[in-house]
């Protein structure tokens, strides 16, 4: 949908519930230094107020038709209040008050038993999600620079749920600097670890974006986001709530495999996400699997992180 203030808003279903995604358009976030990450580019370039931030509620709501649950998102931190007033929090809660389900994004540092106390009313519907990307510190530290630890990100946890709140864990699908085959142990591993406490689990396949450090390796040969398949085999391996909502899926930045199977499963994977039948992808076939089968030893015996050229011959690229 076309917008005048938000930076971006849409309509989805998800678990078999009608959703709408607002995108406030605020100072973006406060860390800015993850490797695969260029959300800051959808900054508010100047002072963050009230007023500002009103403006995109009523476009918001008055795109809002009665959807059971609503995405409230900054391209940062909705819980820092440099990104959303203290003042303005409630009045934005409030207005979607028939919804069941609201859900945030923060980063572990905002999540405080201070910084919750003036919503804690709002427990019961707001669903906080966090952006793991993975259960291996070194991972995360090293490869996507998140800047926090579990143990960061478990004490917030505990808070979200000493106090009522929903919460949903991000996990990321090929970080940059491991292999496709790592990646997809990773991602089963990091999937199993968030689901005993999660009420939705978020699967993230890279997606390369602008002046970042993996847009560079991507240029470079270096790095190329993962394959479908790759997805399908960690759902596969996973039990219970575990959706995925990749962007810029079936282009060359974005996960893909040949181009000739990734529209059917798309349209697949948009029907996981609402009824969690895994086995919709089982009568998905196409010759570029053994393709991905032989790509996930490739990767590993010549030593690249990106093998880009196999799946570009295909003219669609």
């Amino acid at each position: 949908m076309k917008t005048k203030n938000l930076a971006n808003l849409w309509k989805e279903s998800e678990l078999g519930k009608r959703a709408m995604v607002a995108i406030f358009k605020t100072v973006g976030c406060a860390w800015r230094k993850c490797t695969m990450c260029n959300y800051a580019s959808e900054s508010y370039h100047g002072k963050i107020n009230d007023n500002v931030i009103y403006s995109q509620l009523e476009e918001a709501l008055s795109h809002y038709e009665g959807e059971e649950i609503v995405k409230l998102y900054t391209s940062g931190s909705f819980l820092d209040e440099r990104e959303i007033p203290l003042s303005a929090r409630r009045k934005i809660f409030e207005s979607f008050e028939d919804a069941e389900k609201i859900v945030i994004e923060s980063r572990p540092e905002f999540i405080t038993k201070e910084n919750l106390a003036d919503i804690l009313d709002f427990s019961d519907v707001i669903e906080v999600a966090i952006g793991l990307e993975t259960v291996s510190d070194d991972v995360r530290l090293k490869a996507i620079n998140k800047g926090f630890t579990l143990k960061d990100f478990e004490k917030s946890i505990a808070i979200l749920k000493e106090h009522g709140f929903g919460i949903r864990t991000y996990i990321l699908l090929k970080p940059p600097f491991l292999y496709e085959k790592e990646a997809i142990e990773d991602a089963v591993k990091s999937v199993k670890y968030a689901k005993e406490f999660s009420d939705v689990v978020s699967i993230n396949p890279m997606n390369v974006q602008k002046n970042t450090l993996v847009e560079k390796m991507f240029k470079d040969g270096e790095y190329d986001p993962p394959w479908f398949w790759s997805l399908i085999e960690v759902i596969k391996r996973t039990e219970g709530a575990v959706i995925s909502k990749p962007a810029g899926a079936g282009s060359v930045r974005g996960i893909h495999n040949c181009g000739r199977c990734d529209s059917e499963i798309m349209n697949a994977l948009a029907d996981y996400n609402n009824t969690l039948r895994r086995n919709l992808f089982d009568e998905i076939y196409c010759e570029c699997r053994d393709l991905w089968e032989e790509y996930l030893e490739m990767e590993i015996l010549t030593g690249s992180y990106g093998m880009p050229d196999i799946r570009r011959q295909n003219p669609k690229f």
